[in-house]
């Protein structure tokens, strides 16, 4: 089970990430491409200052062509350096006590719940940057030092994870009030804490300059803990997410199974109302796991161990996080209530579980515990079915707007996802004066001009059909949305030629149907394009 988790999280990463700039990817080119060095790196960008994750993008941007593949790289890597250093405190642990524990550590980073970050390498490189930060601090300070000078440089080094997780996303800073927790399970002297407050001081100030973005800091305290509550208890709501919500349980794909789990949806629905901002049973999942956290940590306190201090610190780095987001987007949240259970916030509550499990497990006697852990890791197993599907649709989401936007024009009826129409219009421009990412493709190059006989050929397509719309890019110019069957070839793109014989327009394979083509051209409709390919890309 620890392979199937750990390989569906890597295969997502590598199939399923968006090789073209999606959702915030766009608004740090548009800076990065023209910013100088250290202006660009040290941007704020909505209250997070993600300092070493620029510094990864810069590079894929300068040296990859935005191809998006160091970041992928970098994400691959973080991921399973966090996975490698969960291994070590579990090393005195009996062998089926230790296995079951890890098991969860899998689950809790490679879970397809967390899609969202897994799937796409822009979010990939800080959450899991955050992740590893995290808990290379904790495992540094669960264990008694040898002396006081130990205790110090055990100190110094973990507040220097605690800088890199603030300096990575906005997320990072609760390292520090989950290394101060652990540092009161391990019973450590006060004088131990120093290092840590002096860096957490650092940190807030650093927070404090850079804001936090379009909100303004509220004090609600009854439904700031209602909703850090509902928030933890996200993943859940993943887990079984076809039972909960109607509209993910009419799209299972087999008939006998739809027919019986649709109507079971649409009862809890009707009673709890919509999945995301159903009250009930989010709030009492979230009062059981709180429940379970303090009663875990006031029994560590009194018998400590490093694997057992290592969970519980992971899963109060996550309450952090949750009261962060709560505290901060007080407002956010009444005009949005939905965004609360929103899945890009689940990479930080499934810590939550995640860690609470490892901690229970390292410190049961039982070989029942670890038993009832792999079987719960196997009944959310089928989860991965429905979750790897929402990891495709990133990609297409994130392709086709590429390629509309690598000829100049927005169609209204493709779907946006994330994607923000002035973060295209801004990064557009240095992306195609860079030649990167969608402009790096060969086919990018032909537009605007008339392609030589011997570099292209023309498709015969069947059923092609052209339609006008108003281009979201250039408002109140036409443009065409072009769409035709595949022809029985490897061609991911092809050209579309007016009549005068200019490259006006690109097509690419539609996600959503990989026998039709989709595609976009400059101008007012009139006769049909002729479909070009490339005859290096085409294989002829």
């Amino acid at each position: 089970m620890a392979a199937l988790y750990g390989l569906s999280a890597l295969s997502a990463m590598w199939l399923h990430a968006p090789r073209v700039p999606y959702a915030d990817g766009w608004r740090y080119i548009a800076v990065l491409a023209d910013a100088p060095f250290l202006d660009g790196v040290l941007m704020v960008s909505n209250g997070h200052r993600e300092v070493f994750p620029n510094i990864v993008r810069w590079l894929d941007l300068r040296l990859f062509g935005a191809s998006q593949l160091l970041q992928i790289l970098v994400g691959i890597a973080l991921l399973l350096g966090t996975l490698a250093v969960l291994w070590r405190p579990l090393g005195r642990l009996a062998p089926l006590t230790r296995v079951a524990a890890y098991l969860w550590a899998i689950v809790g980073l490679c879970w397809l719940g967390n899609a969202r970050a897994l799937a796409h390498a822009q979010e990939s490189v800080h959450a899991y940057l955050v992740t590893l930060a995290l808990v290379c601090g904790v495992t540094l300070l669960a264990r008694a030092p040898h002396d006081g000078r130990d205790a110090w440089r055990r100190g110094l080094l973990a507040s220097a994870c605690g800088l890199v997780a603030t300096f990575s996303f906005g997320s990072g800073v609760a390292c520090f009030g989950a290394f101060l927790i652990v540092l009161w399970l391990r019973r450590a002297s006060w004088r131990d804490a120093l290092p840590i407050l002096f860096s957490a001081g650092l940190a807030a100030v650093s927070l404090a300059i850079a804001g936090v973005g379009d909100e303004r800091i509220g004090f609600a305290p009854l439904v700031q803990g209602e909703r850090l509550l509902r928030w933890l208890a996200a993943p859940s709501l993943y887990a079984a997410w076809p039972v909960l919500d109607p509209e993910i349980a009419a799209r299972l794909p087999l008939a006998p199974l739809r027919a019986v789990v649709l109507p079971v949806a649409e009862g809890i629905s009707n009673v709890t109302g919509p999945a995301h901002v159903a009250r009930w049973p989010h709030l009492l999942t979230g009062v059981l796991g709180a429940a379970w956290l303090l009663v875990a940590s006031i029994r560590c306190r009194c018998a400590p161990t490093a694997p057992v201090v290592v969970g519980l610190g992971v899963a109060w780095f996550a309450v952090g996080v949750g009261g962060l987001i709560a505290l901060a987007r007080l407002g956010y949240f009444e005009l949005y209530p939905e965004q609360l259970l929103a899945s890009r916030y689940v990479v930080w509550s499934s810590l939550f579980w995640a860690g609470l499990a490892y901690a229970t497990i390292s410190r049961a006697r039982s070989a029942t515990v670890s038993g009832v852990a792999i079987v719960l890791a196997l009944v959310l197993m089928p989860s991965q079915l429905w979750m790897w599907r929402y990891a495709e649709r990133l990609q297409e989401v994130a392709l086709p707007v590429a390629t509309a936007v690598a000829v100049g024009v927005l169609d209204p009826a493709l779907p946006l996802g994330e994607n923000v129409v002035g973060e295209l219009r801004d990064a557009s421009k240095p992306l195609e004066a860079r030649g990167a990412a969608m402009y790096a493709w060969p086919e990018t190059s032909w537009l605007g001009r008339r392609p030589d006989a011997d570099a292209v050929h023309a498709i015969a397509t069947g059923a092609l059909t052209v339609s006008s719309f108003e281009d979201q890019l250039s408002p109140g110019e036409a443009a065409r949305r072009v769409e035709f069957a595949t022809p029985s070839t490897r061609t991911e793109r092809w050209l579309l030629q007016d009549e005068d014989g200019v490259v006006r327009g690109l097509a690419t394979r539609d996600p959503l149907d990989a026998r039709r083509a989709i595609g976009w051209m400059r101008g007012p409709a009139e006769a049909p394009p002729r479909v070009l390919a490339l005859r290096e890309v085409d294989g002829s």
